[in-house]
């Protein structure tokens, strides 16, 4: 398995913050671990794409990580919540904002 250079990070960035994930032999940064998304103004047919990828992406590199998908209370975030919710993923409102839906993807 390739290594990433000393201070950067083979997915996303180049940055000093790396964190070692203990399921896969990858150095990854700590941004990774915790991504959010903001899907206002996004096409819902595009929305929904992109949450496929995304859960196909993070499950093909094993990883965990938190999501927060920012869709407002439109019509994106209830596609989105059974979207998520088809691959077994627990997806719930975010507390105080409820244009915001939490989701850890592994």
């Amino acid at each position: 398995m390739e290594m990433a250079p000393r201070g950067s990070c083979l997915r996303c960035c180049s940055t000093r913050t790396r964190l070692r994930n203990t399921t896969s032999p990858h150095t990854l940064c700590y941004n990774a671990m915790i991504s959010r998304i903001d899907f206002h103004g996004v096409p819902l047919e595009e929305a929904l794409e992109k949450t496929h990828v995304i859960v196909g992406k993070t499950r093909l590199l094993n990883l965990s990580v938190e999501y927060r998908f920012i869709t407002g209370n439109g019509i994106i975030k209830s596609h989105l919540i059974q979207t998520l919710e088809s691959y077994g993923i627990e997806a719930r409102e975010e507390l105080g904002n409820t244009g915001v839906i939490k989701a850890v993807i592994e």
